[in-house]
Order: C-alpha cells, then sequence, then structure tokens
C-alpha cells in the first residue's frame, strides 16, 4: 500500500539494513577504514567513505569472527592501507580462544598467529602489534 505522499515503507528492506548497519568494531589509518558489522562481515573503504566493499576473511575452519560483545571491548581488527588484521575466534565455551589473522583487503592470509589468546591488534604502515596471553 502507497501512502498519499507517495512514499512506500518496506519494513524487510529497512530490517536488512539494520542488521547490515550496526558496527561492532571499526579502525582508521593511512586513510583507509574497516569495520565489522553485527552479521559478522569485514568491509574497508576510503576514509573518506568511498570505495566500500566486503572483505572475504580466510577463517580457520572451525573458527567464527570474534562476537560483536567481544570485539567491541577489545581493540580486534586494525587496519592499514593495504591489510586488515582481526581476531577470530576457536572452540567453545570455557575452551574458547583468539587467534590473529592478517590478510590483504582480497582476503589472502598473510599471517595467523596461533597460541597466543590474542586481546589487541594494530597495525602501523608494514608493522604488526600484537598483545595477548599464552593461549595454550
Amino acid at each position: 500500500m502507497v501512502p498519499r505522499d507517495g512514499i512506500q515503507l518496506k519494513p524487510q528492506r529497512f530490517e536488512r539494513i539494520a542488521r547490515e548497519s550496526f558496527v561492532t568494531a571499526a579502525d582508521v589509518s593511512d586513510g583507509v577504514a574497516a569495520w565489522v558489522t553485527t552479521d559478522a562481515r569485514v568491509h574497508v573503504a576510503n576514509a573518506d567513505g568511498s570505495g566500500a566493499r566486503e572483505v572475504p576473511v580466510p577463517l580457520d575452519p572451525g573458527c567464527v569472527l570474534t562476537s560483536a560483545p567481544l570485539m567491541s571491548q577489545t581493540q580486534a581488527i586494525a587496519v592499514s592501507r593495504d591489510v586488515v588484521a582481526l581476531t577470530e575466534t576457536c572452540g567453545t565455551g570455557a575452551h574458547a580462544f583468539f587467534e590473529l589473522l592478517a590478510f590483504d583487503t582480497s582476503g589472502r592470509l598473510l599471517v595467523h598467529v596461533k597460541g597466543l589468546s590474542v586481546t589487541a591488534v594494530s597495525l602501523s604502515g608494514p608493522s604488526l602489534a600484537v598483545g595477548g596471553v599464552d593461549g595454550q
């Protein structure tokens, strides 16, 4: 049904936009922005908002992107001109642990840090800094 003013609302579209629009973690560096949405998708764009696109994440089998509540409590994503680094969660329950992935904007894995429960990640140019504790 179209209201008298000619605007037709589509609730399904609003629901989809709301699901996809919530950002759980973000970083901006070197003129590039990266963010993770609540539906576990990673996006990059120029810092002015142009060129936004989804980036495939090379997750390990059995691992998922760190959940929204945990991601919002830590420095869980970092970006530089050509690299995105973030944490994945592997295992379940009391045996869950975080690992670090660094990959280029085409989704090609560059670094995978295992054995360290990652709590913070930072990129500066070609340098990657990781904070965490022994995850084993």
